[in-house]
């Protein structure tokens, strides 16, 4: 027979002074007392319990109190429960004994913050062990305590966030995730959204989020007014990845270090490590609206892809350090207008291919890029592939202008070539400045292609580029009033000079200036510009001045 617990009973104003440990009910306010040594002790009520838990959790759900214990070693639902049916009646979700506790402990933190309605899941400092994914919920904000919280993660994603149109407010803060292996597809933190309004993911802050050796540290998918501030992603494949209809998202202080992750050794991984990743990331109703993304002073050092921007729409990348990097600083690729780049500089390391590449495009598309303060050089004491270059402008890429450019600038190891433009148009280049030494090839190749107004370009050390300066087109340097030291093949006998802005009408005169012996007459004049074409061609890498007159 089982042991009963006695109470008195009676009213209150005729309560006596308990024993020690010994129990009373007062029948008529239904307040519970135990006696002890300095008297009676009133115990709470349940609206005073009820009112205590609302108080805390006012500030959070602590995924402790579901829990968790965080002390860096595997505690299996087994350790504690004998059967899974006993585990069920503390964790309903539970499927098997082999889940770890600090696992199962911190999905029903979540799935009561989300029945709930509270806003916080609080996580102490602790290293949580995660062998299965943690599937969070929007408008649930994410707290640890610095990177001495930690998320271990066993062969797992880590949190994977519901689709929500609405996360705004929703801050994911101050902890650290890590790998106990690294393992193909393996992601810290996934937004994974369609392109359909109503599964898009919506103004989260991820905020001094560290992550350690995972295949990706943060995978965005249709993300809408994100920000993403001082996180770090060491020994990732890949640091951020995003896709999908995007827009107005700011990556502020990322800093990325792939030196110590390890290349996949599947067959099926045909990516490279990537610092910022941006594929397919338009907005459409409107080209009037503010950038899609804003990448501001990130460090990116040690990928095969610096940034790589492909299929997208409005963007900067500005103050911006990217080095050692293997193959591309920043690849461009299939872009349809509004990319800045400003005050960046990219140092290639063995086996580095290009600084900034515009790739190829299937059809001819107006740019828009605007290139600013760029600076690209080399650390290797050997010298690069043979087909490296600092600038590569593809075909059918218009309207890129670059200005205060420096290529080859105090590095050890030497390009191949300093800027090739292939098959483009309406590339402008302003304040150039070239050092020679530091290129075994064309310091400035040109096939095909339509360069607007050149100037300023130079060497520091005095060296006149031009003596490494490759023709293979009709290439045509343009401002709307004069032309200055304009590069001329050998064998070529006409230059087309396209005016930069057009002139009011056709009503003028030009005088040109060659450094060869010929006569030349003008044809074609137009309010665009004008043909000019040399008698005797040119015998030499040879150059000519030219001035419009009105």
């Amino acid at each position: 027979m089982s042991n009963k617990i006695l109470f008195k009973r009676g009213l209150k104003n005729n309560l006596p002074l308990l024993a020690e440990s010994e129990p009373a009910f007062c029948i008529d306010t239904n307040e519970v007392f135990i006696g002890s040594s300095k008297g009676n002790f009133k115990l709470a009520d349940y609206s005073t319990l009820l009112g205590v838990k609302n108080s805390l959790e006012s500030t959070g759900i602590n995924i402790k109190d579901f829990g968790a214990i965080g002390d860096g070693n595997s505690h299996i639902l087994g350790d504690r429960f004998s059967t899974l049916a006993l585990a069920k009646i503390v964790y309903p979700n539970a499927i098997s004994l082999g889940e770890e506790i600090d696992t199962i402990a911190i999905q029903s933190a979540f799935d009561y913050a989300n029945t709930n309605k509270k806003r916080v899941v609080i996580c102490p400092l602790g290293t949580y062990i995660i062998n299965k994914q943690i599937n969070a919920y929007s408008l649930i904000s994410i707290i640890g305590s610095g990177y001495d919280t930690e998320f271990k993660l066993h062969g797992c994603n880590g949190f994977v966030f519901q689709v929500d149109t609405d996360g705004s407010k929703t801050l994911i803060n101050n902890f650290r995730i890590t790998s106990a292996g690294f393992l193909l597809g393996m992601i810290g933190l996934k937004f994974d959204g369609t392109s359909s309004m109503k599964n898009i993911h919506y103004g989260y802050s991820i905020n001094n989020v560290m992550c350690y050796y995972l295949d990706t540290f943060i995978s965005l998918k249709t993300a809408w007014h994100f920000e993403i501030n001082g996180c770090l992603a060491i020994g990732c494949y890949n640091g951020i990845l995003i896709k999908g209809q995007c827009v107005s998202n700011i990556i502020d202080k990322f800093i990325y270090d792939g030196s110590h992750a390890n290349t996949p050794s599947s067959s099926a991984y045909t990516t490279h490590k990537t610092g910022i990743s941006v594929k397919e990331f338009q907005y459409n109703e409107s080209k009037n609206r503010p950038e899609s993304l804003r990448i501001t002073s990130p460090y990116i050092s040690s990928a095969y892809y610096g940034i790589y921007w492909n299929d997208c729409l409005y963007g900067v990348i500005e103050n911006a350090d990217i080095d050692y990097i293997t193959g591309y600083g920043i690849w461009v690729n299939h872009f349809d207008g509004g990319l800045h780049i400003q005050n960046v500089s990219i140092y290639l390391y063995t086996n580095g291919l290009c600084g900034l590449y515009y790739e190829e495009k299937p059809t001819w598309n107006n740019g828009m890029s605007n290139v600013d303060n760029l600076t690209v050089g080399a650390w290797d004491d050997t010298d690069l592939a043979n087909n490296s270059c600092c600038i590569k402008i593809s075909t059918h890429n218009t309207n890129i202008k670059l200005k205060n450019i420096h290529l080859g600038i105090s590095v050890l190891g030497r390009f191949f070539r300093g800027i090739w433009i292939d098959n483009s148009e309406s590339t402008s280049f302003e304040d150039i400045t070239i050092n020679e030494n530091q290129f075994t090839g064309d310091c400035f190749r040109c096939d095909n292609s339509i360069i607007s107004v050149m100037k300023s370009s130079h060497d520091p050390n005095g060296v006149n580029v031009r003596t490494k300066t490759k023709i293979n087109s009709n290439l045509a340097l343009y401002s709307d009033s004069r032309g200055y030291r304009l590069p001329i093949a050998v064998g070529q006998t006409s230059m087309n000079i396209v005016f930069f802005n057009g002139l009011e009408n056709d009503y003028f005169g030009a005088f040109v200036s060659a450094t060869w012996d010929s006569q030349y007459y003008i044809t074609n004049k137009t309010l665009q510009g004008f043909t000019i074409h040399f008698v005797a061609p040119a015998d030499g890498n040879q150059s000519l001045d030219w001035m419009v007159f009105i």
